[in-house]
């Protein structure tokens, strides 16, 4: 069967986000009669962010534990022989699977350069030259960190990410100017890209490659497993996370943690409080068709 042609997608695209601006994000608790009725007789595919989204957001990564209740939602979830989840994180692949510690899930780290799903295979890019300069970044911007206290560096191999939610007062509009001044050479040769989120500023690889183009393949490598329709739901919080949502407009369900105009998502809810019980909600829902 052919698809539609493109400029039918890229207008369909257009006009979905144009009416999302329009009418603004709807409050997800309002519109639980329209979503069950969207699940209906589709298998669900849940992709969760994690930081701000299945736990609070904190002051250094190594605080953020998944919370016990959480946890066992997850682990319902694997147990739908209808439903399938993904963990869609800025983290690293070792990070996040060590943080979560279940089997039967999709993994999918470093913001989609990093994928590990028990069925299908990702054999993703050649970031040899990328390492090379991180590792030179790393070193430039460790030598200035002894001027900022509270600011550190997360190595995550083939990203980095540069915390400062704890510097102190006056230091952040310096720091970030430093971290401008080192990187964007490499930035202006497209040899990086830069992505700047909730005081994190973070070094990615160059290739056009984010959560959303991850979440795309991983639809598309699922049909071959899957006879029935697919729905995606994916909830998340940052601004890495607008990929997915912009990715899945008319596709699936979006939700974003905490309302903002800006949004691509279809759906919000108010705060990462809220996660869990919006994840109940659906597992009772997928639980039926069981």
């Amino acid at each position: 069967m052919v698809g539609p042609p493109s400029d039918l997608i890229r207008w369909r695209s257009f006009y979905f986000t144009f009416m999302r601006k329009i009418c603004g994000m709807k409050y997800i608790f309002n519109a639980l009669d329209a979503i069950k009725k969207e699940m209906s007789g589709k298998e669900l595919y849940l992709f969760l962010d994690y930081d701000g989204t299945l736990t609070p957001i904190v002051d250094h990564p190594q605080h953020a534990a998944l919370p016990a209740p959480t946890k066992k939602l997850l682990k319902e979830f694997i147990k739908q022989p209808h439903c399938k989840v993904s963990i869609v994180t800025g983290r690293a692949l070792s990070d996040i699977r060590r943080v979560i510690g279940m089997q039967h899930i999709t993994y999918i780290g470093n913001h989609g350069f990093e994928i590990d799903d028990p069925k299908v295979s990702f054999k993703g890019f050649d970031l040899t030259h990328t390492r090379e300069i991180l590792e030179y970044l790393k070193w430039q911007i460790n030598k200035e960190l002894v001027f900022f206290k509270g600011a550190f560096i997360e190595d995550k191999g083939i990203c980095l990410c540069i915390h400062y939610r704890q510097l102190q007062e006056g230091q952040t509009e310096p720091f970030k100017a430093l971290l401008h001044e080192i990187v964007v050479p490499f930035y202006l040769k497209n040899e990086i890209y830069i992505e700047i989120d909730k005081k994190v500023f973070e070094i990615k690889p160059s290739f056009e490659w984010d959560k959303g183009k991850a979440v795309l393949w991983l639809l598309n490598a699922y049909k071959k497993h899957v006879k029935g329709d697919i729905l995606p739901v994916y909830i998340g919080d940052s601004m890495t996370d607008e990929y997915a949502f912009k990715a899945l407009t008319s596709r699936g369900i979006t939700v974003r943690v905490g309302r903002s105009d800006k949004s691509l998502s279809q759906y919000y809810i108010k705060d990462q409080n809220e996660t869990n019980t919006l994840l109940s909600l659906l597992l009772k829902s997928t639980a039926k068709k069981g």
